[in-house]
């Protein structure tokens, strides 16, 4: 009802008491705009039609205004009117199109997935924020939405990352060390390894594995603590890690290569597309 207000009492303006019947459509083609009403056919004074379209031009609610004979009024919305129309939606609490694409198909959306190396950047923060502005929006809708993480917890990255804070602890417990040139040299890595020399057994410094399970723990619930206080969470915490184990990735490698989806080149195996 707020837009056909707007329409309402511009077009009353200008036909005194009367009180106007018209159609509001959205153009199937964007050029033609937000919003269309074919209400100016009715009008045949060519001046009163110009002080109609000078109407809506001088409105801060509306970027463009024109009209296409014989007489569709087309109007593009401005962030003037987006930022009027969701607050009165918000000030009036009104349950504006909730439900309207009510579905039982299930949509994931995963988002952030940041590798758990080392803590959220600014960049994951706009992520987090699209991924679940996005899922809250299709969730208002009606729509059956499962928000994922998936977490890098496997592979290169992290087996530097371990040898990166084994590295740090033995340097904070006064040995020298010889730091590999691209390992993890952020601030955090150190803070990392000291809190598994105040809590963890320093015998653990050599056992590879625990060392690495310890040091994602730390850093996964680093990136759950950042984003709840963004007020950002997921239905699903997905392992990269506990995928590899399940034995999944080589299944899926062994299904293509059998129906020849897949060849090898350059040591490396590839989807035949083709």
């Amino acid at each position: 009802m707020i837009v056909r207000e707007i329409f309402d009492e511009k077009f009353k303006k200008y036909l005194k008491d009367k009180t106007p019947l018209f159609n509001l459509n959205i153009p199937k083609n964007k050029k033609y705009g937000d919003i269309s009403t074919d209400f100016l056919i009715l009008i045949k004074d060519d001046n009163l039609r110009e002080k109609i379209l000078n109407e809506f031009k001088s409105d801060n609610y509306f970027e463009d205004a024109n009209i296409i004979e014989p007489g569709f009024l087309n109007l593009k919305f401005s962030k003037e009117f987006y930022r009027f129309f969701f607050k009165k939606l918000l000030d009036n609490e009104v349950n504006y199109l909730k439900d309207s694409l009510k579905s039982e198909k299930k949509i994931q959306v995963e988002f952030v997935s940041a590798n758990p190396t080392g803590p959220l950047t600014l960049g994951n923060g706009r992520n987090a924020a699209i991924g679940d502005s996005l899922s809250n929006t299709m969730k208002y809708l009606g729509m059956n939405v499962f928000k994922e993480y998936y977490l890098n917890d496997a592979g290169k990255k992290i087996d530097l990352l371990t040898l990166s804070v084994q590295l740090r602890i033995k340097e904070l417990k006064g040995e020298k060390v010889e730091f590999p040139e691209d390992g993890y040299k952020g601030k955090y890595v150190y803070e990392v390894a000291k809190e598994i020399l105040e809590k963890e057994d320093e015998k653990i410094i050599n056992n590879v594995e625990y060392l690495r399970e310890v040091i994602l723990k730390i850093l996964i619930s680093s990136i759950e603590e950042d984003l709840k206080a963004f007020g950002v969470s997921f239905d699903n915490w997905f392992s990269e890690k506990k995928m590899r184990e399940r034995g999944e990735i080589h299944f899926v490698l062994d299904y293509l290569k059998k129906r020849n989806f897949s060849y090898e080149k350059d040591g490396a195996i590839w989807f035949k597309s083709k």
